[in-house]
Protein backbone atom coordinates (compact mmCIF):
# COMPACT_ATOMS: atom_id res chain seq x y z
CA UNK A 1 0.00 0.00 0.00
CA UNK A 2 1.33 3.41 -0.97
CA UNK A 3 1.22 5.79 1.99
CA UNK A 4 3.00 8.63 0.22
CA UNK A 5 1.23 11.99 0.61
CA UNK A 6 -0.16 13.51 -2.56
CA UNK A 7 -0.54 17.28 -2.80
CA UNK A 8 -4.09 18.54 -3.31
CA UNK A 9 -4.41 19.73 -6.94
CA UNK A 10 -4.87 23.39 -6.00
CA UNK A 11 -1.98 23.43 -3.51
CA UNK A 12 0.72 23.13 -6.19
CA UNK A 13 1.92 26.20 -8.09
CA UNK A 14 2.93 26.34 -11.74
CA UNK A 15 4.77 28.86 -13.88
CA UNK A 16 3.12 29.51 -17.26
CA UNK A 17 5.73 31.02 -19.58
CA UNK A 18 5.10 32.64 -22.94
CA UNK A 19 7.94 34.59 -24.50
CA UNK A 20 9.56 36.63 -21.73
CA UNK A 21 6.40 36.77 -19.60
CA UNK A 22 5.86 34.37 -16.69
CA UNK A 23 2.54 33.91 -14.88
CA UNK A 24 2.47 32.00 -11.58
CA UNK A 25 -0.82 30.22 -10.87
CA UNK A 26 -2.15 27.82 -8.25
CA UNK A 27 -3.34 24.45 -9.44
CA UNK A 28 -2.64 22.37 -12.50
CA UNK A 29 -6.10 22.83 -14.02
CA UNK A 30 -5.76 26.62 -13.96
CA UNK A 31 -2.25 26.43 -15.44
CA UNK A 32 -3.41 24.15 -18.27
CA UNK A 33 -6.44 26.33 -19.04
CA UNK A 34 -4.26 29.45 -19.17
CA UNK A 35 -1.61 27.76 -21.33
CA UNK A 36 -4.18 26.47 -23.83
CA UNK A 37 -5.72 29.92 -24.12
CA UNK A 38 -2.41 31.77 -24.46
CA UNK A 39 -1.05 29.32 -27.03
CA UNK A 40 -4.25 29.59 -29.09
CA UNK A 41 -4.43 33.41 -28.91
CA UNK A 42 -0.83 34.18 -29.74
CA UNK A 43 -0.22 31.12 -31.93
CA UNK A 44 3.02 30.51 -30.05
CA UNK A 45 4.51 27.90 -27.75
CA UNK A 46 3.65 28.15 -24.07
CA UNK A 47 5.66 26.31 -21.43
CA UNK A 48 4.18 25.19 -18.10
CA UNK A 49 6.41 24.05 -15.27
CA UNK A 50 5.54 23.01 -11.75
CA UNK A 51 7.56 25.21 -9.41
CA UNK A 52 9.32 22.20 -7.86
CA UNK A 53 10.38 21.06 -11.34
CA UNK A 54 8.55 17.70 -11.22
CA UNK A 55 6.23 18.41 -14.18
CA UNK A 56 6.80 20.24 -17.46
CA UNK A 57 4.31 20.70 -20.30
CA UNK A 58 4.43 22.47 -23.66
CA UNK A 59 1.38 23.79 -25.53
CA UNK A 60 0.97 25.01 -29.11
CA UNK A 61 -2.24 26.11 -30.82
CA UNK A 62 -4.33 25.27 -27.78
CA UNK A 63 -3.09 21.66 -27.60
CA UNK A 64 -0.62 19.79 -25.42
CA UNK A 65 2.59 19.02 -27.36
CA UNK A 66 4.70 17.42 -24.68
CA UNK A 67 4.43 16.26 -21.09
CA UNK A 68 7.33 15.30 -18.82
CA UNK A 69 7.02 14.09 -15.25
CA UNK A 70 10.17 13.54 -13.19
CA UNK A 71 9.80 10.56 -10.89
CA UNK A 72 13.41 9.98 -9.89
CA UNK A 73 14.78 11.42 -6.70
CA UNK A 74 11.43 12.48 -5.23
CA UNK A 75 10.61 9.46 -3.06
CA UNK A 76 9.67 10.12 0.51
CA UNK A 77 8.67 13.74 0.12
Amino acid sequence: MNTQMIDPPDAVTFNVMVGTVTHTVSGRAEAVTMAKSLSREGNQRVAVERTDGKVQMMFTGGSLDSFNCETRGFKGE
